[in-house]
């Protein structure tokens, strides 16, 4: 699937598919009845946006919340406490040693962490093109997936001055390796790990420089599909956020948001993993405890 004319046709397709999702005929009643009876979408009780508002899928899938207050921020003048980017399960959180290889085992072990079906090893590939790409040796990396049900709008978990902000598109490819299988009937992937998922799917970057507690690179990572990754339009170097801010959106595709402090943050996870968590809910910790 990475080799021509495949590759470029399968680019050119998801490009097209993705348009088609923001226009009207991506989306009816009979698709708004269907997500309206799955409890998963919690649709009936007053999250949302009104549905008038939703005139194609993409909308209804970056659909806007009711108002802020049914995403209460967690302790929002403190800075030290970190809160959930997005509606989000925190898979764990990692050390990340002094050449920027993210630690996972027993100490001085670079085996990486596996995010979806890749495995993240360096933390400045994941930030390639950024001036801050090594600025983060030393310090801790966490991540959080969004399920396809999720409000899939991304907001700030922390609050500071925006150094950078930037996407890089990349290859949207289903990873791994597409075969028959003949027990199956179907096609099957194989061997996706090999790939390394966040090497070939678009992500997202953002540099936040904090008030008291160093360096966040906050990373929305896009997946299969479309993976769309947008940004608000306040969302520019200079600009000063809030924690709870709005940081921007996944249109279909979008599943994993990665968030790495530096050496100063002393961050630590305060969530469970695992359990889901509201965007705005309490989700780790700066500074020495």
């Amino acid at each position: 699937m990475y080799h021509e004319p495949f590759r470029t046709w399968l680019i050119h397709f998801t490009s097209e598919y993705g348009a088609l999702l923001s226009t009207q005929a991506s989306w009816n009643d009979t698709y708004y009845q269907n997500a309206l009876a799955n409890p998963d979408f919690h649709l009936d009780d007053g999250t949302y946006e009104s549905p008038d508002h939703w005139h194609s899928f993409n909308d209804f899938f970056a659909r806007r919340l009711r108002d802020p207050s049914v995403r209460p921020i967690a302790s929002p003048e403190d800075g030290r406490v970190v809160t959930s980017p997005a509606d989000s399960s925190p898979q764990g959180v990692w050390r990340i040693d002094e050449q920027g290889q993210v630690i996972a085992g027993e100490p001085g072990e670079t085996h990486g962490v596996a995010i979806k079906t890749g495995t993240l090893k360096s933390v400045a590939s994941l930030l390639k093109g950024s001036a801050y790409a090594d600025a983060c040796a030393g310090g801790t990396m966490t991540h959080t997936f969004l399920d396809v049900n999720d409000y899939h709008r991304y907001h700030f978990p922390v609050g500071g001055t925006v150094l950078e902000v930037f996407t890089i598109p990349q290859d949207d490819a289903p990873g791994g390796i597409i075969a028959w299988d003949a027990e199956a009937g179907r096609y099957k992937e194989y061997d996706s790990e090999s790939y390394g998922w966040q090497s070939i799917e678009t992500q997202g970057v953002v540099i936040l420089q904090t008030e008291s507690y160093g360096l966040a690179a906050i990373v929305p990572v896009g997946m299969c599909e479309v993976a769309s990754v947008n940004f608000e339009s306040a969302v520019v170097p200079s600009a000063r956020v809030s924690k709870g801010d709005p940081m921007g959106y996944f249109l279909f595709g979008g599943s994993d948001i990665i968030m790495i402090f530096s050496r100063e943050a002393d961050f630590r996870l305060t969530a469970e993993p695992q359990v889901h968590l509201l965007m705005g809910k309490a989700y780790g910790m700066l500074g020495r405890p």
